[in-house]
């Protein structure tokens, strides 16, 4: 693809840092008149798991703190960075850039131990991890060597640049996980037992103790930090907590009737992750390397969850609710309640966001992204419906096939689906694609106040900007619309690469 393909992912030019230049780009008055040894330096950290909703939320908050990050990424054909997007500086802006990114894995030893050695971490945060409790059942070899032995590779990548460096003030966070209490009858503190009950919390165990070992063994600063479920409205949507929210918004504006669940009755200690990541940074801000628990010291079930969300619109969660075997675990977690005083007594800290809050945040962004998401289905449905008949002509398919969006293999769901994909990433609300037949596809974008820098799009394409635009809701005739530019495109691939290419102009001109 085009330029897109760097587009919040790691580029070669990034792999060294490039100096402290501060969060908005340019230096204050009184310290760009400092001489450079003068001027202090950032410390820099390193996180794995960048991408994940903590590893986002982490790097919001020590960039705040004045520090220039670097995360690690696995290469992926489909984009992962989303939850960086407001963050993102193009590698070309380098030397603007607090954050950057590099590719890397937690099964590749190799690549960990560079990277540390070019960035030179003053902190290192490790959140990488296959974190999905029932997927761990599915996948437990891959689950093992990314959670467990992946945190040992991190750590002997860090150990052994220590040796090799002599920089003995590395300091490294492992992220734990409530999981790891399993059975342990609740308050779960940092003295009580470890009894794990899935893939996942037996490989975050073993994480655990490599940290100890690794701090025992070798002097090494190094902290784990047993955070209880932590939640936002970046949680992946394949989470119960953002599964319910979810569907609570689509419920609402009438996009779906039902939600099919597992156990109810599960307890479990939330809290908001924009909090727990200040727990995780100042862990490592300690004069001794410690381990920790952190949580609210409250525990809710799944039903009392459903009955916020719910509630909080004016639904009945037993109205749209199905339990459904499938998502019940082969063996179940019941309750898990943290007791965090250890970590309010010596870290000073404490959670902000309370369960209502928290819940009703997630509720409220998932209704929000809901009735994006109603937009484009009509919208496209209607664009293809213009067309529909030439295009099912072409294809001597009937034209309800056409219409369909169980019907994938045919070319206009291309359609659909990049037209909801477009709307809901990008939150225009005038992106259509039309096909005028079966070997020319023409992308056009309306409202977006960008089009002339889109006239450097990917070369070979035909453009046309200017005031008018296509409209099918008017018999497919021209009409004046501001702002429109309309792409020629002679296959599906050059339609998708274009997209991406226009999204990105829009990202960083508008």
């Amino acid at each position: 693809m085009a330029s897109s393909e760097n587009n919040l992912h790691a580029d070669e030019e990034n792999s060294s840092r490039s100096g402290s230049a501060p969060a908005n780009g340019s230096p204050t008055t009184a310290m760009a008149a400092l001489p450079t040894s003068l001027t202090p330096k950032r410390k820099i950290a390193l996180i794995t798991g960048i991408t994940g909703q903590d590893g986002s939320y982490l790097t919001e908050f020590l960039i705040g703190k004045g520090y220039e990050v670097h995360g690690l990424i696995r290469r992926s054909s489909n984009f992962n960075t989303q939850r960086l997007d407001h963050i993102y500086v193009d590698p070309h802006n380098a030397h603007k850039a607090l954050m950057k990114l590099h590719y890397a894995d937690l099964t590749d030893a190799s690549s960990l131990r560079r990277w540390i050695d070019c960035i030179l971490p003053d902190e290192v945060y490790n959140l990488a991890a296959q974190s999905h409790v029932a997927v761990s059942f599915e996948i437990p070899d891959f689950t093992a060597d990314v959670v467990a032995t992946g945190a040992l590779r991190l750590l002997e990548a860090v150990r052994s640049h220590i040796a090799a460096t002599g920089r003995s003030h590395i300091r490294y966070y492992q992220a734990g996980s409530s999981e790891m209490f399993g059975a342990t009858p609740p308050p779960q503190s940092e003295i009580s037992p470890f009894h794990p009950r899935s893939p996942y919390a037996a490989a975050k165990c073993a994480a655990h103790w490599y940290t100890v070992n690794y701090r025992e063994a070798y002097n090494l600063f190094a902290c784990n930090g047993i955070l209880f479920n932590h939640e936002s409205p970046r949680r992946g949507e394949n989470f119960v907590t953002r599964k319910i929210t979810r569907a609570v918004g689509r419920i609402k504006v009438d996009l779906q009737s039902k939600l099919f669940l597992g156990n109810l009755n599960a307890s479990r200690d939330w809290g908001f992750a924009g909090d727990y990541v200040e727990a995780m940074w100042l862990m490592l801000q300690q004069e001794e390397p410690d381990d920790y628990v952190v949580a609210t010291e409250e525990s809710h079930t799944v039903q009392e969850f459903l009955e916020v969300a719910f509630g909080y619109v004016g639904l009945n969660w037993r109205d749209h609710v199905v339990i459904d075997k499938r998502y019940f675990r082969p063996a179940e977690v019941d309750n898990l309640k943290g007791d965090s005083s250890k970590a309010r007594k010596v870290l000073k800290w404490k959670p902000k966001v309370g369960f209502e809050e928290l819940v009703k945040m997630m509720v409220d962004q998932d209704i929000e992204r809901a009735k994006r998401e109603k937009i484009p289905w009509h919208f496209a449905m209607s664009c293809c419906r213009v067309f529909g008949q030439q295009v099912s002509q072409s294809l001597s398919a009937d034209p309800s096939e056409v219409y369909s969006i169980e019907a994938t293999n045919l070319p206009n769901c291309y359609e659909i689906y990049l037209h909801m994909w477009l709307l809901k990433i990008s939150g225009f609300t005038d992106i259509v694609v039309l096909n005028f037949n079966f070997f020319e596809w023409w992308l056009h974008i309306t409202n977006t106040n960008v089009t002339h820098p889109l006239k450097s799009l990917t070369e070979g394409l035909i453009l046309r900007t200017g005031y008018q635009a296509k409209c099918s809701s008017d018999g497919g005739r021209w009409v004046e619309t501001p702002y429109s530019v309309l792409v020629r495109c002679k296959s599906i691939a050059t339609l998708l690469s274009t997209a991406e290419e226009v999204l990105y102009q829009i990202s960083i001109l508008s």
